[in-house]
């Protein structure tokens, strides 16, 4: 096997590792959001922190391992299209984990 194949294997790897993780993990906090609401309480805020976070990570994620799949990725890969659809999702949920942990949490109050 040579250098060149035996990078594509480990990046396409990698990538269905963290893809599968990422998703789990934010199918599991929207799973936890629905028994907030079945039970008729208050979602926290720290939950829908997460959600945003996870999900935001996720949506590009399934997007490139769909492309890489489907051979398609080195179609689209130069499209301006492209980098804002797999770009935006996980910028903005990084950003509104930054507001939510610079502005919407409160310290802890010291006596």
């Amino acid at each position: 096997m040579d250098q060149n194949r035996l990078k594509e294997l480990l990046d396409l790897g990698y990538l269905v590792l963290f893809t599968i993780g990422v998703t789990l993990t934010a199918g599991r906090l929207w799973g936890r959001v629905q028994e907030y609401r079945k039970a008729q309480d208050k979602i926290p805020w720290l939950l829908w922190r997460d959600v945003v976070l996870f999900t935001g990570l996720a949506i590009p994620f399934l997007f490139i391992l769909f492309a890489r799949a489907s051979g398609i990725a080195p179609i689209i890969r130069d499209e301006v299209a492209w980098t804002v659809v797999t770009g935006t999702p996980p910028v903005l949920a990084v950003w509104f984990w930054f507001w939510v942990e610079q502005f919407s949490l409160r310290a802890p109050r010291r006596k």
